[in-house]
């Protein structure tokens, strides 16, 4: 799974997901996300949850987080 190799990546840098829906989640640190099977849960800093499908992402960008 590509998304867990952009987690484990050390050091860590910033993110950002964009999915299918045109939505983008900013990935900031490496345990805001948690996979499931087929699930993703984004814990934003607002403790606001996002659960989206693995197979919504389209497309990876690196670096583009805020830190």
């Amino acid at each position: 799974m590509v998304l867990a190799k952009f987690l484990e990546r050390r050091p860590f840098t910033p993110f950002t997901l964009e999915l299918v829906s045109g939505s983008r989640i900013e990935v900031n640190h490496p345990e805001a996300l948690t996979l499931y099977e087929h699930l993703v849960v984004c814990a934003s800093t607002s403790r606001r949850r996002t659960v989206f499908e693995y197979a919504g992402v389209v497309r990876f960008i690196q670096g583009t987080g805020v830190s």
